[in-house]
């Protein structure tokens, strides 16, 4: 739970005004599952290991890019 609980923290020191919340919630035998938006982005069970921290900011990243408003037309 540590380690889920240093990677939330890092999310939201690195994204305060983007991302409004993180949950954690506690597995059995050893889950560790990080999802954006009920989509999941790394899984301990597929993988076999922890994830390092870019492979959770990325996607996060790429999704606050996608949320991101389209520049205005130009006249």
């Amino acid at each position: 739970m540590l380690r889920a609980a240093w990677m939330a923290a890092e999310v939201m020191t690195r994204y305060p005004d983007k991302v409004e919340s993180i949950t954690l919630v506690a597995g059995v035998g050893g889950r560790f599952e990080v999802k954006l938006n009920d989509q999941l982005i790394f899984s301990k069970a597929q993988t076999g290991r922890f994830p390092e921290l870019n492979e959770i900011t990325k996607p996060i990243e790429a999704w606050l890019a996608a949320q991101a408003p389209s520049p205005a037309p130009t006249s």
